[in-house]
Formats: structure tokens, sequence, C-alpha cells
């Protein structure tokens, strides 16, 4: 006998039918939760913001690497060199 046919029994097309609810049923939850992690994430910040905390950072980073070298001469990016030496 064909499976799946006219002649199939009513236990195949249970299983049939209750595979078929397991895979909607975990395909929504998956859904579900991805849904929920994308529009919880912390909103993007404004592109301003980020390039003025990058620069805040660089410049604080130019005084540290200012101050730690000194005099030091080690190209041109010598401490020395740039406006926060000493």
């Amino acid at each position: 006998m064909a499976r799946g046919g006219p002649g199939a029994s009513p236990l195949l097309l249970r299983r049939g039918v209750l595979v078929l609810l397991l895979a909607l049923a975990l395909w929504s939850v998956t859904y579900l939760n991805m849904t929920y992690i994308f529009t919880s994430q912390r909103p993007s910040r404004d592109s301003q913001d980020v390039k003025e905390e990058i620069l805040q950072l660089s410049e604080e980073y130019i005084r540290q690497l200012a101050k730690e070298t000194g005099g030091m001469v080690d190209g041109p990016y010598a401490g020395r060199f740039t406006a926060f030496g000493e």
C-alpha cells in the first residue's frame, strides 16, 4: 500500500499532523524569541555622539602618551611634538 495515499492509516496521518504541529510550534517560539531579542536591544547611538566619544578618547590617549614618553623622540609622533606635551 502506498504511503500517504487514500488508503493511508489514520495512525500515519496523526503522526504527520503531530510532526507538522511540533515544527510549527518550534518555528513560532524561535520567531518570537528572535523578534524579542532584536527589538529589546539598546537603541543605536547617534553618529555625532560616537564621533565625540572617539575624539575625547583619542585626546586622552595622546595626553597619556605625551606624559609617558616625555622628551623621548620616536619619529614624528613624539610626545613633545604634540600640543599636550609639557
